[in-house]
């Protein structure tokens, strides 16, 4: 899904993340620019599909361990 460009803390604000835990998420980065946001996906850019980031090899999973 392609999605505007907005800063990461809205994208977690919009996503319900606690303030406490999202210094501790993913972001997958290229040249610097934040392109993909675990949990929230794809985010605007170089990533705005998820073929952008599988065609050279990455498939981001994420799940959440039972201890959080």
């Amino acid at each position: 899904p392609n999605r505007p460009q907005k800063p990461i803390n809205k994208w977690l604000q919009e996503m319900r993340i606690p303030p406490w835990w999202r210094r501790h998420l993913p972001v997958f980065e290229v040249e610097n620019n934040p392109v993909w946001l675990l949990p929230v996906g794809p985010l605007a850019g170089l990533a705005a599909s998820p073929d952008a980031l599988t065609e050279a090899g990455l498939k981001p999973v994420w799940r959440v361990s039972a201890s959080v």
